[in-house]
Order: structure tokens, then sequence, then C-alpha cells
């Protein structure tokens, strides 16, 4: 378990705090060492923890200056933030409130922020039976809202540290003394192996461990495209792992990567980097992968994804939003880059 050593005067942030999974991420982390401030609606659910280390404000989550104030001088912030009970209508309450938590982190000079989701958010049609016929629907609200607040943080807060835990059903057992399973940058465990619940207070330390730990921060997920087999510059690779940035090279011109094709419309990565190669962008013809390249491109693109075009792929790029590229009347042209 991860413990705080005397000389280290980490004080955390929790929201939540008054919640199953918040008391117990207030109480171990008190346990620890820690120096929290526990920001909530209702101070008087916290009364029975005395702890010179625990200081409880009343504060309005949705009132990102107010936050501010009170998260000034602190290193992390961590939520157990939920929504109460199940809804029929729509629900924003987590990308309202992450939008005016990351605003006050912000303001406050906070970087690192580790927070609870669910498994499952993202509706994805490759879910077992049960999940996306029964369960899901049920609770379908709120996880739509967690998805929604888990975007806004991949695609907006490339400045903070941030961690989202999705772990599956929520108990209120003691905590079970083994490994917890980690399946990074997923929706839930593709074989399976994991058992339907977790008691919160696993959550709650492992929460605690990857902050003392600094593990599991937000990955940037890279795609590398690429056209030619000996076009996949070393240096790209090696900024991207120096960087702590995953990355995955889709060789299109390779038959077998054709059925590894992601959806058009995937949030699965924060950057595409599409790499030179010999084809050029009007030959179609003789490349049709082309084709589903300038689609794909063009969806990316209207989701906002950044997209780098390196030698002859800017040519390409620029057919997705509208160009158009074409042999020039002295025929092909050789130079040097």
């Amino acid at each position: 378990m991860a413990t705080v050593t005397e000389d280290i005067k980490d004080k955390i942030v929790i929201l939540g705090a008054t919640g199953p999974s918040g008391l117990q991420l207030v109480q171990q982390a008190l346990a620890q060492g820690y120096q929290a401030t526990a920001l909530v609606r209702n101070p008087k659910k916290l009364e029975h923890i005395e702890n010179k280390n625990l200081q409880v404000i009343q504060c309005d989550i949705m009132n990102p200056m107010e936050l501010a104030k009170h998260m000034t001088n602190h290193t992390a912030v961590l939520s157990a933030l939920g929504y109460p009970g199940l809804s029929i209508w729509p629900i924003t309450f987590y990308e309202d409130s992450i939008k005016s938590i990351v605003l006050a982190m912000r303001n406050a000079n906070i970087k690192r922020f580790i927070g609870i989701t669910s498994t499952y958010s993202k509706y994805q049609s490759i879910y077992p039976f049960m999940i996306r016929y029964l369960i899901r629907p049920i609770i379908s609200r709120t996880l739509d809202s967690m998805f929604n607040m888990e975007q806004y943080l991949e695609k907006e807060c490339q400045d903070l540290e941030y961690t989202i835990i999705r772990p599956p059903g929520l108990t209120n057992n003691s905590i079970i003394e083994q490994e917890v399973k980690v399946c990074e940058n997923d929706y839930y465990f593709p074989d399976q192996s994991t058992v339907i619940s977790i008691p919160r207070a696993n959550v709650a330390r492992f929460m605690l461990d990857i902050l003392k730990d600094n593990k599991y921060i937000r990955q940037e997920k890279v795609l590398i495209i690429q056209h030619s087999l000996s076009v996949c510059s070393p240096y790209l690779t090696k900024f991207f792992s120096e960087h702590n940035a995953s990355f995955k090279i889709l060789s299109i011109f390779d038959p077998t990567y054709q059925s590894q094709l992601p959806n058009n419309n995937t949030n699965d990565y924060s950057v595409i980097v599409i790499l030179d190669g010999p084809q050029s962008a009007y030959e179609d013809d003789i490349y049709p992968y082309l084709k589903w390249e300038k689609s794909f491109l063009a969806a990316q693109l209207a989701l906002n994804t950044p997209i780098l075009g390196i030698c002859l792929r800017a040519p390409l790029l620029a057919d997705v939003i509208g160009g158009h590229s074409h042999l020039g009347k002295y025929g092909y042209e050789l130079g040097y880059a």
C-alpha cells in the first residue's frame, strides 16, 4: 500500500467526499498522512470524522471561482463525484462539473487530476449482449454524461496530468487484499476476465497509490499512418516515446492491415500523423485505400483531431478539405527535402 512519509507535505482536494466512495477516499488519505481538503455541499455529513489534517469546506462545484479559491496551495484533485439515482432524461452533470473543476484547477495552478467514471462509459457494439441490451440502457444517461466528461478531458485538457478510472460495479464490501487488474486505454476488459464488481475501498486505495507513484497519467494516443515500408521516421517514434505518448503504426499499404482500419468517427486518437510515400493524392484508382484514408481524415477533422501531413501527405489533406491535386504539366518532379 502506498504511504506518505512525514517529510512530504502533499495537500489534496477531494470532491464527492460525502458519498460512499468519497468517504473511503477521505479516510484512507488521512490514514496515509495526507492533508485533505474536502469541498462539499453539506459539511455536516463529515462531522463524524475528527482529524487535524482534514479541512471540510462548503462549496458549489459548479462555481469555478469559488472552487479555485479553496484549491490554491494544493497539489492534486481527486474526484469521487457521482450523480444520484437513474434518469430517463439526458443529464449533463459530469461534463458540466468537470469544466468547472478544470477551470478552477488552472486558476489554482494544479496539474494532477484523478477521477472516477465507469466501465462501458462509451457505447460499443462489441460489448456482451447483456451489457448492450439490458445493463447499459438502464444507466445510459449517466454513462453518456461520463463519456462526455472523458472526451472533454481528452480533447481540451492536454495541459493537465489526468487519470480516469473506470471501475465495474462498486460495492461497500471490505477491501480485498489483491492487486488491481488494469486495462489501459479501454472501456472494458475485452477478455471478460474480471469480476463484475469491486469494493469502493479498493478503488480509493488505487487512486492514492497512483497519485503517490505518479502512474497512469493520461497518455497521448497517436496514430501514425505509414505509406511505405521504407518511410517511418525513428525521430518521430523516439519523440513520442520520450514524451510518454503511446502510438500505433498503421501500415496502410499492407493488405494484412486492411482489416484493422479504424472506424472513421473513432475518438481513440489524440493526434494523427500521415507519413510520406510514393503515392500521389489523386491516385485512388491505383491505391484504393486512399479513398478510405480521405474519408477517415475528413471525419477526424470534423472531430477537431490534430493532423500532421508530412511531405506528399499535405496534398492528401488538401484534397480532404476541398482542394484538388493533379499531375503537373511537366510530369513528375524530383527534389530534395
